[in-house]
């Protein structure tokens, strides 16, 4: 029996039939059949530590939270190698993968967006892709919620409360 979810953030139709996944990105229809998490995948760290830790080959691929785009125009003399990241599945080469589902894969950020609310829009955004397909677990979580520690820790002055 096929389960249908809709998750509206930027129209992303998320469709599960078995075990295989499809949304649609920018009008392409892409199909997710790996609904489990890979060795690695949640893992967390700066965007270089988490680059040297991979492999080629891994399907692997370190998501900045929040993104790359946004860190560089809010923060003076950030370093892509500095941002927090996550493992996220990435096929390559091909198509598909939980990382390029994200709201901010391949996209110039709203930088009209308080930090405050752009880590929370990105942290809401992964933990809706990895839920959708059955993937939202302990691990996932603890890692998510560190993403947001370790944001806070890192960039003092960017993400207090105003």
């Amino acid at each position: 029996m096929a389960s249908l979810n809709i998750f509206d953030a930027r129209l992303r139709i998320t469709t599960r039939i078995k075990d295989y996944y499809y949304f649609y990105r920018k009008g392409e229809l892409i199909i997710n059949n790996n609904p489990k998490l890979l060795q690695g995948e949640g893992r967390i760290g700066s965007y270089g530590d988490l680059l040297k830790s991979g492999r080629r080959g891994d399907k692997l691929t370190p998501h900045h939270i929040p993104s790359n785009a946004y860190m560089k125009a809010k923060v003076k003399n950030y370093t892509t190698n500095q941002g927090i990241a996550i493992m996220m599945e990435h096929l390559s080469p091909g198509k598909g993968g939980r990382h390029r589902q994200t709201l901010s894969y391949g996209k110039f950020p709203n930088l009209n967006l308080s930090p405050r609310q752009a880590l929370a829009r990105e942290i809401w955004d992964v933990r809706c892709i990895y839920y959708n397909q059955g993937l939202y677990s302990s691990k996932i979580r603890q890692a998510l919620q560190e993403i947001i520690k370790l944001n806070k820790s890192t960039w003092l002055s960017l993400f207090k409360k105003e």
